[in-house]
């Protein structure tokens, strides 16, 4: 695995859609999008993230924006081994 040295910061604001579907979606969808805008990297490794919730009545809660910090990584020679039957 190569890392890069250089910490990346991505700041995401999740759709309607995404919001229902909960924080985990959100948090992966996120990093999805920070590894993409960020040289189309394979995984962020030591990822930490920062939301931003705004509490409604009811006790609900909106998610109005996550910020993901970490240092992108690309797989080198990656190899997927066949299994035997």
């Amino acid at each position: 695995m190569i890392v890069s040295e250089q910490k990346i910061s991505y700041n995401y604001t999740p759709s309607k859609k995404e919001r229902k579907a909960g924080m985990k979606t959100v948090l992966s969808n996120a990093v999805s999008s920070a590894l993409k805008d960020n040289g189309d990297a394979d995984v962020l490794v030591h990822m930490q993230y920062n939301a931003i919730i705004k509490k409604k009545l009811w006790f609900s809660k909106k998610i109005r924006q996550v910020t993901v910090t970490g240092y992108p990584a690309k797989y080198k020679n990656f190899k997927v081994q066949e299994s035997n039957k």
